[in-house]
């Protein structure tokens, strides 16, 4: 697909909203559903992907695709939207400046944090125009000739991610039940990274924590506890460490790059 064969007609939104519950029932529709992580995390499953999403994550459900989700933290909370389009888009996730852009625009017409209302016929058009370049722009992403990270290394990025600070170069050995060595050098063949695998598993726990920082309304102390550092204060030194700066202050330089997020 090229942005080309795109057609000029925009996504129709037929529904939005926001929510905290979800079916864990595996089902299927005749339309596109976008899901927006704005808080806590959440687990989703379909025939192709198991999908985790975090803070600022988003998850595209293309039609007649069968999904469920497969578990979520009580504190989640999250956007649904519920469209046509005439296109077909992968089922893939892409995160740059240009997809957090469409995004945050959504969130924030229907927080009613932007004008128009998102229940008036010009809301509802400036939504349907940011779907529509936000899908344009994922459709153009994957007719890239990118390199795809590996399944084995996006098992290890899951692994960290559910684990937190608890996790280190033993334990992902052990959860690879391979030698060092082997691992050592599986890691440095499908991997794009140029440092150490410890730097890579901070690497990974900082995307994790700045979400956390710049999406979520969570304390620094609950951000922590989630993420399984023993004590703010580690937290604080980490944040500090990979940013350059107290996470307090991170946290309020990163929203005042994205105008809307919450306070």
């Amino acid at each position: 697909m090229t942005q080309k064969s795109f057609p000029a007609d925009f996504p129709e939104l037929l529904y939005f909203g926001k929510g905290s519950t979800m079916s864990s029932t595996p089902h299927i529709h005749s339309f596109y559903q976008l899901e927006i992580c704005i808080c806590g995390e959440f687990h989703g499953r379909s025939r192709e992907k198991n999908v985790r999403l975090l803070p600022g994550h988003y998850w595209l459900i293309p039609p007649e695709t069968v999904h469920h989700f497969a578990s979520y933290r009580k504190d989640v909370e999250y956007y649904t939207l519920k469209f046509t389009f005439q296109s077909a888009v992968p089922e893939r996730e892409v995160y740059d400046d240009v997809t957090k852009y469409h995004l945050e625009a959504i969130r924030r017409i229907i927080c009613n944090e932007t004008p128009p209302s998102a229940f008036s016929n010009s809301g509802k058009e400036i939504i349907e125009a940011h779907l529509y370049a936000f899908l344009n722009h994922i459709a153009s992403h994957a007719e890239e000739t990118q390199e795809r990270e590996s399944d084995f290394i996006m098992r290890l990025r899951e692994e960290i991610c559910c684990h937190g600070y608890r996790m280190n170069v033993n334990e992902l050995v052990q959860f690879c039940r391979c030698t060092r060595p082997q691992f050592k050098y599986r890691f440095k063949k499908e991997s794009r990274w140029n440092g150490t695998i410890k730097q890579y598993i901070d690497h990974v726990l900082f995307e994790v924590a700045r979400n956390h920082l710049q999406y979520s309304g969570m304390s620094l102390s609950r951000i922590a506890a989630i993420m399984h550092f023993p004590n703010l204060s580690l937290f604080s030194r980490f944040i500090r460490k990979q940013s350059g700066m107290p996470p307090s202050r991170y946290r309020k330089t990163l929203r005042n790059a994205s105008p809307g997020s919450p306070e």
